[in-house]
């Protein structure tokens, strides 16, 4: 991933330290434990720009080798590409780099560059620098810094700062002369020291809550008030190997029993089975791989005390023992639990949330089978932290040695089995990796998935960090963010990696969102009265409308609901007039060429439609048929009467179906193509079992374009890349 560079650590890689559940910053665990004081930032090379960051940067990452960066910081970013090429073509060197990040209604980055000797003259360089910088939208601005009367070794260069706003370059240049920066926030001198590597990216905890409020959806911005919660600061290496950016490092706190990272500081670390358990599909999961329960609760209620949040939380653990017969810290005990974790996925186009807990006394859950209402909502979230409360904890099941509580979809995902056709830990395996999870003990653990569609991640971010998502993750098959925290002590053992892979085995098979497209027409028709196509369409107002395809308008009629994305012509009286059929809601209707709603219609088929009615007449006898796809996920046939033909099975595929079934004809007899979410199924003439159910690496690409051959058979495409004839019978 070449380093791509650090913006990529701002807006996406430093918002996972704090965001990716919250509590990556739990990772840290000292309680009490003292460093020596910093009293100012070492006199460092590293730091030779910081006179002119800003106070209030939020995020900031110093670069020992902007010409190599620079190429990649676009993803995401406003600091145009055409800069770094002309730079480069013009044989440009800089010294050193910071890109800070500061929020005023929006991150706004700033680019601080460093252009050799103090010089009262710009050189060329500057000069192609600052023009380039300037047509791009940016602001820029030359500054001698041996006018500034700055003490620091910053007097002996001359620098650049751009910027797309310009007061943000002017607030850079009044702390570089008033000697005020962000080496002066409290903090900071020991958050410098901590780190070593030629590349540094810090984060302040006080103000990242912004980040999060800036970055993420509005469903995930009540994280912003915890951020702050965490530590003052953290500070990481930044790394690049290969395909992988690794950040590691450590909180910075000075110990106080209000910052959340104390909670692990005797608690230790211990092994993870999670990826075990979660399907390949998995978008967020995170986890506490639990050593001892009672120091947890222990650690977790001194911070609350602190906080002076205990009375509360004990009034509602009070208030659930009395409701549900259990205490959840009895409940816990018992069931001597050794993992804790919260994740989530896309099933049915819908992101579910699930929480996990496993556990080293399974018999006292031996007698809990598919899925049921849940005794104990809100239980873990009530011990181990708002990080684990849901949305909907209505039902749980037990599975494979771990309780699993969400809602009746998330939770079923795991009871019927489908989580474990193909899980995390192998789609990690085929990706050349190592079992991230299961790699060494840890107090904490998180996963981020960054090569979701673009739909499933925009559950989470707001469009400026999909962009830059995809961005880094382009061209391959399996891209993500992990971070761990290691043994409890100082310094800390805080890991953050970004990687991209292409999967060795195959793509995973299992369920992705997929957006099922409803079709607005404007539709063709035909009109029998004239013997041209017409075009039938409903306006904004629910009017239903034919107008001729130049534009000229025929009729409107009132019309209460909106049409189910198709529409077709029949000759319902057989006496060669066509009419239009339409669904809307659970109904069939039929209108007339001049307008007029056909008598014994609407037909009610009893079940919403989705998209339909698609109109066959298989004899040519005008004894029409239709195949409509439902809102519960099945495709039925029916005539014009609402009935079904009694050959007629239905069509249910498990996953969610894309759109309306294709017709082929292989052998004179009619098949129906099913496009679903994983795979192409296709099914006999009336329905029931599909002849394509393949599994694993042998399923057939959602895609695949099914060319017949031979009169009999078809070929089709499958995820371990080879193509397989198939014969229809």
């Amino acid at each position: 991933m070449s380093r791509k560079s650090l913006i990529i650590c701002v807006a996406v890689l430093a918002v996972m330290v704090i965001g990716i559940g919250v509590a990556v910053s739990v990772l840290y665990s000292g309680t009490g434990s003292q460093k020596e004081v910093v009293e100012k930032v070492s006199d460092d090379s590293r730091y030779l720009l910081l006179p002119a960051v800003p106070s209030d940067a939020v995020v900031l990452c110093c670069l020992s080798a902007p010409e190599k960066a620079l190429p990649d910081i676009i993803a995401g970013s406003e600091f145009p590409s055409e800069l770094a090429s002309a730079m480069a073509n013009a044989g440009i060197k800089i010294g050193r780099m910071t890109v800070s990040l500061h929020f005023s209604g929006k991150l706004t980055p700033l680019y601080i560059f460093d252009m050799g000797k103090a010089s009262t003259q710009p050189s060329e360089s500057v000069a192609l620098v600052m023009q380039t910088a300037a047509s791009h939208g940016l602001s820029a601005e030359y500054q001698d810094c041996s006018t500034t009367g700055s003490e620091s070794a910053i007097a002996g260069h001359s620098i650049v700062v751009a910027s797309p706003s310009e007061t943000l370059v002017k607030s850079s240049l009044r702390h570089l002369q008033k000697a005020v920066s962000i080496m002066d926030a409290p903090g900071f001198a020991e958050a410098s020291s901590c780190v070593a590597a030629k590349d540094v990216v810090f984060v302040a905890n006080e103000t990242s809550g912004k980040i999060i409020s800036s970055l993420f959806t509005g469903k995930y911005n009540s994280w912003a008030y915890f951020a702050p919660k965490v530590s003052d600061w953290m500070a990481f290496d930044a790394e690049a190997f290969g395909n992988a950016l690794t950040l590691r490092g450590e909180a910075v706190t000075d110990g106080d029993i209000s910052d959340f990272i104390t909670v692990f500081g005797k608690t230790g670390t211990s092994s993870s089975a999670l990826s075990s358990v979660l399907p390949s599909y998995t978008l967020s999961a995170m986890t506490l791989p639990v050593k001892n329960t009672a120091d947890y609760i222990a650690a977790y209620q001194t911070y609350l005390d602190a906080r002076q949040s205990l009375q509360t939380r004990q009034g509602k653990i009070e208030a659930a023992e009395k409701e549900n017969g259990v205490s959840p810290l009895a409940f816990f005990t018992r069931l001597e639990t050794k993992e804790v974790a919260t994740a989530s996925f896309i099933s049915g186009g819908k992101l579910e949330k699930v929480n996990l807990i496993r556990v080293a006394k399974p018999d006292t859950l031996k007698n809990i089978s598919g899925v049921q209402p849940c005794r104990y909502p809100s239980y873990a979230s009530l011990i181990f932290g708002g990080i684990f409360e849901l949305p909907d904890e209505s039902y749980f099941t037990y599975r494979d040695g771990w309780l699993v509580s969400g809602s009746q979809r998330g939770v079923q995902e795991f009871a019927e089995g489908r989580t474990s056709e193909y899980t995390l830990k192998e789609y990690m395996v085929n990706a050349g990796l190592d079992d991230l999870f299961a790699s060494e003990p840890a107090s904490f653990m998180a996963y981020l998935s960054l090569t979701e569609d673009r739909g499933t991640l925009q559950n989470i971010f707001r469009s400026g960090v999909v962009n830059a998502i995809s961005s880094l993750t382009d061209g391959s098959d399996y891209g993500g963010v992990f971070s761990s925290a290691g043994q409890p002590k100082l310094p800390a053992s805080l890991t953050l990696s970004v990687f991209s892979k292409d999967v060795k085995k195959s793509k995973p098979v299992a369920e992705r969102e997929v957006t099922v497209t409803v079709p607005k027409g404007p539709f063709k028709v035909k009109n029998s009265g004239t013997g041209k196509m017409n075009l039938f369409y409903q306006q904004d107002n629910m009017y239903l409308c034919l107008k001729e395809e130049g534009g000229k308008g025929l009729w409107g009629v009132p019309f209460s609901d909106p049409i189910c994305g198709t529409a077709g012509t029949i000759d319902y009286y057989a006496n060669g007039k066509l009419q239009i059929l339409f669904g809307a809601g659970s109904k069939l209707y039929l209108i007339d060429r001049l307008g007029r709603f056909v008598t014994g219609f609407p037909v009610d088929l009893k079940k919403d439609i989705l998209i339909g009615p698609a109109i066959y007449d298989f004899n040519g006898a005008r004894r029409y048929n239709v195949l409509v796809l439902h809102k519960d996920n099945t495709i039925e046939m029916y005539n014009l009467k609402g009935q079904k033909p009694a050959s007629w099975s239905g069509i249910r595929p498990s996953e969610i179906i894309r759109g309306l079934p294709e017709r082929i004809i292989v052998g004179g007899n009619t098949f129906w193509v099913v496009r679903t979410s994983v795979q192409t199924l296709i099914y006999p003439f009336g329905g029931g079992q599909p002849l394509t159910a393949f599994q694993g690496d042998q399923m057939v690409l959602p895609d695949s374009e099914g060319k017949v051959v031979d009169g009999s058979a078809v070929e089709l495409q499958c995820y371990d890349g080879r193509s397989r004839t198939v014969k229809l019978k």
